[in-house]
């Protein structure tokens, strides 16, 4: 296995991890609901932030479940008993026998992340009091 290759691997699989977090942060609005029952504050459930969280939640569960379902099978789970680069080897061959149409999927699921993380930092740049409303800013 060429260095270039393994590198590649580790970078998806470090994607992988980063969409773990964002899932984390996504799951953060159930204890926030908890919050507001138990203060009895007013709730909006259709807000924009909360929408765009849960659209958020659902692409890049996908993404982790097309890695780990699609490009890591038969790699992952089910043999345990493998190293990094055997495993990683593994999944070049399913990415190169799956063929195309998967690659163009998960190109368009990273773009799609991409996209809403960018909307999702200049909605926040909204709440930024130290530079002032975004509108004031521009």
């Amino acid at each position: 296995m060429t260095p270039k290759t393994y590198q590649f691997v580790l970078d998806v699989r470090h994607l992988t991890y980063l969409s773990f977090a964002v899932l984390c942060f996504a799951l953060n609005h159930i204890p926030e609901t908890i919050y507001i029952a138990i203060k009895k504050r007013q709730f909006n459930p259709f807000n924009f932030i909360g929408i765009w969280d849960l659209i958020c939640f659902f692409v890049f569960l996908a993404f982790i479940v097309f890695n780990y379902a699609v490009l890591y099978k038969n790699a992952w789970k089910e043999r345990t008993f493998l190293g990094q680069e055997e495993r990683s080897l593994m999944f070049m061959r399913n990415m190169a026998t799956e063929g195309r149409v998967m690659l163009i999927v998960e190109v368009f699921l990273i773009v799609i992340m991409v996209f809403l993380m960018w909307i999702r930092a200049i909605f926040l740049l909204r709440y930024n009091s130290y530079l002032g409303k975004l509108t004031g800013v521009v």
